[in-house]
């Protein structure tokens, strides 16, 4: 039975802190940088590329895989592999019509600024009379600059030091502004015989007997003062007073309250004892206003963010901006003949506004107008259809999401002209039209934004 020993990670020097930090920021970008093989795999080709091909296409290219302890990496593109096997998995329940298609979507990649967790096997640390240990890799010191080749991390906890620890895991926490760290480990199971043959619980303060635990723990806090037997006895790092948990998690808990932890952090957290210290504060001049304040920031030119927006806003105006693309253009609309402006990055309006847009487009002017247009498709576009969604292995050519042959004839995947029909003359659709290099097969979601040109 495996369990898991969770703690906040205490003890660490500002040093541990940052190659921490920096070690989970290149975690998050080895997870982005898989997910992307894999994301492209399957837009290219429809098909699941798995973990091993992931593997042998990143091991040797990848900065980030170099610089991580190799064995961490690998965790970090097993958990991308496992969460690519979820979405497929929803695909196929998808298709048998047990989950609605439009929520199944490949996973998404995480924040560019973030962090993502360090999963280091029972091979990559070792266990020490007072701290684990854990190496940092050569590489990485080379390419940060430190010197230090391992990180200690503070452990004290008898109970799980023989155990069968499998892997330890350190998560960062609040924008890694601290970290907390999991011990996966293998514990006997109890068994169920011994469970259900427990001796009962007698009260040592009165003549109650009960064979339930929790019924026993009631008991006690209703009818006596002080901490139940049921319960582990703990003393408070910060008041000092005993309190009492469940066994199970005696090695979690260290305050009695939450009262106590935040004044325990307030008292022993602070200055350059603080994870996120940045030395001491220093007095600058204002950029903006001229005020005078105080800050730890040796880059800060500003007492506050409405005089940095104030000042960029006063500077970097017009030409001055490095965005600046000419300024507005003038355009003419063709509904209502008035001039308007818009920014270059809105070149694309072509109505001044929405009621001239919906008068404009309507009739010939819309983009779907069809002149004349019958209906017809041509004798052969049955079997030409069936051929098309048989080259395409039934699959949408735009998102790669794959149907089954019933479905596919049942019109759940369409077939549509890459040249519209309504461009060919009658008798040129059964020659020209249907053939199979003017035919793609696509689902009923892309066909439309196919057909409108908005494939995006």
């Amino acid at each position: 039975m495996k369990k898991t020993l969770r703690q906040n990670l205490r003890g660490l020097d500002k040093k541990d802190y940052e190659i921490l930090r920096s070690l989970c920021h290149l975690s998050k970008n080895m997870y982005n940088e898989t997910l992307y093989e894999m994301r492209q795999y399957f837009f290219d080709n429809g098909e699941y590329l798995n973990y091993y091909n992931a593997w042998e296409r990143l091991k040797n290219d990848s900065w980030n895989y170099e610089r991580l302890p190799s064995q961490v990496a690998q965790q970090t593109m097993k958990n991308v592999d496992k969460a690519f096997q979820s979405f497929f998995k929803l695909v196929e329940k998808s298709r048998e019509g047990k989950y609605d298609s439009d929520k199944a979507s490949p996973p998404n990649y995480l924040d560019k600024e973030g962090f993502y967790l360090l999963d280091f096997p029972n091979q990559m640390f070792q266990i020490r009379d007072d701290h684990l240990r854990i190496g940092v890799p050569k590489k990485f010191r080379e390419e940060f600059e430190y010197d230090q080749k391992e990180i200690r991390i503070p452990f004290t906890y008898d109970e799980v030091r023989n155990k069968n620890i499998k892997r330890l895991q350190i998560l960062p926490k609040g924008d890694a502004e601290y970290f907390e760290y999991r011990l996966v480990y293998e514990d006997e199971k109890e068994p169920i015989e011994a469970r259900m043959t427990q001796p009962p619980f007698e009260c040592p303060d009165c003549d109650f007997v009960t064979e339930s635990k929790s019924g026993f723990t009631q008991h006690y806090k209703r009818n006596h003062s002080g901490i139940p037997p049921t319960r582990a006895k703990i003393r408070c790092e910060f008041c000092g007073e005993y309190f009492g948990v469940p066994p199970s998690k005696k090695l979690q808990r260290t305050f009695c309250s939450m009262d106590c932890k935040s004044k325990w952090r307030s008292k022993n957290m602070v200055g350059d004892e603080h994870p996120s210290w940045k030395g001491d504060e220093l007095e600058r001049e204002c950029s903006f206003c001229g005020e005078l304040y105080r800050t730890s920031n040796k880059d800060s030119s500003f007492c506050s963010d409405e005089c940095k927006y104030a000042w960029m806003s006063k500077k970097y105006v017009g030409e001055k901006n490095s965005n600046w693309s000419g300024g507005k253009v003038s355009k003419e609309c063709p509904n209502c003949g008035d001039t308007f402006k818009v920014y270059p990055s809105l070149n694309h309006l072509v109505c001044c506004s929405n009621k001239c847009r919906s008068e404009y487009y309507c009739g010939k002017n819309h983009p779907c107008w069809v002149e004349e247009y019958d209906g017809y498709y041509g004798a052969n576009w049955e079997e030409q259809r069936k051929k098309a969604l048989q080259r395409d292995n039934y699959t949408c050519q735009n998102c790669g999401v794959q149907f089954n042959p019933e479905e596919s004839l049942e019109n759940k995947l369409h077939v549509h002209h890459i040249k519209p029909l309504t461009e060919f003359e009658k008798d040129e659709i059964e020659k020209e039209a249907n053939r199979l290099e003017n035919l793609i097969s696509l689902c009923s979601s892309c066909h439309p934004k196919i057909e409108s040109g908005n494939d995006e």
